[in-house]
């Protein structure tokens, strides 16, 4: 397995259809993969994390700012989302995901609830199918939330 930074997701592995070339790796089907990741986050039940949320506003192409706008949020919630000091409203959760399946052409019909803890590793395999996320990892330390007036309950990292 390959553990990737695609998009700014942290804790993104590939179980396969990557070949390492250079120094670098290569994807079978790159754009295949960043759609299949954009749909997994937009259509799990799992919470956004910070890293999920960076993801997303990238793929739609917005500034943290523009995105505020757009969901209708105080100026700098995203920064706060993104750095893992708030958690995305609901309703703000459900329309940017909306918004990205509608970047991606896929009907928005199936936003389910964000009802579960963020998943914080995704395993994503290519087959004849193309790409998709075979196993979402939570850690047991996040099924409860965090006390109120606190952090978000995944960990921050640190900036590179």
């Amino acid at each position: 397995m390959h553990r990737e930074h695609i998009g700014g997701l942290h804790e993104l592995w590939l179980k396969n259809g990557y070949q390492h070339a250079g120094g670098g790796v290569r994807y079978q089907d790159p754009d295949g993969l960043v759609h299949a990741i954009g749909v997994e986050l937009c259509r799990a039940a799992h919470r956004l994390a910070p890293d999920g949320v960076h993801f997303l506003r990238r793929l739609i192409e917005r500034t943290q700012d523009e995105l505020d706008a757009l969901l209708d949020l105080p100026p700098g919630t995203v920064a706060a989302c993104e750095a893992g000091l708030e958690t995305l409203p609901t309703g703000a959760s459900a329309r940017l995901r909306a918004e990205a399946l509608a970047a991606l052409g896929v009907p928005a019909l199936a936003v389910p609830d964000q009802t579960l803890a963020p998943a914080q590793k995704l395993i994503f395999a290519h087959d004849d199918r193309g790409w998709h996320c075979v196993e979402r990892v939570v850690l047991p330390a996040l099924l409860c939330g965090a006390p109120p007036g606190q952090a978000a309950p995944w960990p921050r990292r640190a900036s590179r």
